[in-house]
């Protein structure tokens, strides 16, 4: 695992991927902390096949902060909806966008 990558253990199907891409839908990834899972909230801005298999997917989007603040940080990932998995890697902090809401 890259350093800063968050590994995704659970997260929504095929049908939630399309709906969280294509309708603006909020998404939440249940994600491994050391000792713990926890859940984030993530918006997706771009959803590509990997191997023509549509089960693994590139994901590109926004981390939501818990907060109403400008610390949303943009990601880029890999995910598999054939056992919901994957991980992201955090880009850069994100001031809100009217694109994001």
């Amino acid at each position: 695992m890259a350093k800063g990558e968050i590994r995704i253990v659970g997260g929504p199907g095929k049908f939630g991927l399309v709906l969280g891409l294509f309708d603006g839908k909020r998404l939440e990834f249940t994600i491994d902390n050391p000792g713990r899972k926890s859940k984030i909230a993530v918006l997706l801005a771009s959803v590509e096949s990997v191997d023509g298999s549509r089960e693994n997917w590139n994901i590109k989007g926004v981390i939501l902060s818990h907060e109403k603040s400008d610390t949303d940080v943009k990601f880029n990932g890999y995910y598999t909806t054939c056992g919901c998995k994957g991980c992201i890697q955090p880009a850069e902090s994100l001031r809100q966008s009217h694109i994001y809401r």
